[in-house]
């Protein structure tokens, strides 16, 4: 008798009704126009949508978490390696830390100009142990590029998807001196 009251209530009441509330009744779904695109247009709907929807919510959530924390996890890991391959650099780097930090305060904003060192050997780090395998582009416009020394020519056409993978282009000694030092 009280499911049938609740049932008849977000039947009556969808305004005031979570897209996540317990009911069982299945949902209606409205086309927004875009047929890919299939959203709920009442608020109650089956366990398993809503089991769905949690699931591709914390699908995307995880990937953007993991994606950001790895990064910079594995960003981090590279730069202390490399100190530790290098003492030298390791030691310029903690005493200009040393000299600047101590000087900040709650109320003082963090100029990262302040540790040109730090900030370099970060940059550099990256530019050789890049955290990311591949990044994608697509050409906005009609790109016509040199080949070689003897003129050779190619065009790429407008909206053509590029893979590009940044450590070749941060290891090739035509971008870089000394690229894999």
């Amino acid at each position: 008798d009280q499911q049938k009251q609740q049932q008849h209530h977000h039947q009556n009441n969808t305004s005031s009704s979570c897209p996540f509330s317990s009911s069982s009744t299945t949902t209606s779904f409205q086309e927004s126009g875009n047929t890919d695109n299939i959203i709920p247009s009442t608020t109650t709907m089956t366990k398993s949508d809503r089991t769905q929807i949690i699931n591709n919510v914390s699908h995307i959530l995880h990937t953007l978490l993991v994606a950001g924390y790895e990064t910079t996890a594995i960003s981090l890991s590279y730069t202390m390696y490399c100190l530790s391959k290098h003492p030298r650099c390791q030691d310029r780097a903690c005493e200009e830390a040393r000299r600047v930090l101590p000087t900040l305060d709650d109320n003082t904003k963090f100029d990262e100009d302040a540790l040109p060192y730090c900030k370099a050997v970060i940059m550099e780090t990256l530019r050789v142990h890049t955290p990311v395998i591949f990044t994608t582009r697509v050409s906005s416009k009609d790109l016509t590029l040199d080949t070689d020394d003897d003129g050779g020519m190619v065009t790429i056409p407008k909206d053509t998807r590029f893979v590009i993978h940044p450590t070749m282009v941060h290891l090739d000694e035509r971008n870089f001196d000394r690229a894999e030092e």
